[in-house]
């Protein structure tokens, strides 16, 4: 992908012993999905490449936000009634194509 195009946001599937890191989003009002939870993600600026900046995220998504983060198993982010519908819709999908499994409990 050329720095170039167009790519505005980032998402992550980021997993720790097989189970995805979520995180709960603040419930501040005019932010979307407040109260939600979520993978780390954001609206990267231009000049950084998507890698770079999903890195970023992730590290100070973990680092700052540690007391609100919650493993869970793929199926289990799928289902969960405050779930951020576009993160579930793209892990929906990836699950589809076979690129990530849901583990059985342990």
């Amino acid at each position: 992908m050329g720095q170039d195009v167009l790519f505005p946001g980032v998402k992550c599937a980021l997993f720790f012993e097989r189970r995805l890191v979520v995180h709960l989003r603040d419930d501040i009002a005019g932010l979307p999905f407040p109260a939600h939870r979520g993978s780390p993600c954001g609206v990267r600026e231009r000049r950084v490449s998507p890698l770079n900046y999903a890195r970023r995220a992730c590290v100070q998504e973990v680092g700052a936000e540690g007391e609100r983060l919650t493993l869970m198993r793929p199926g289990a982010c799928l289902a969960h009634p405050r779930g951020i519908r576009p993160f579930q819709h793209r892990l929906w999908i990836i699950m589809l194509e076979g690129r990530i499994k849901d583990p059985p409990l342990p």
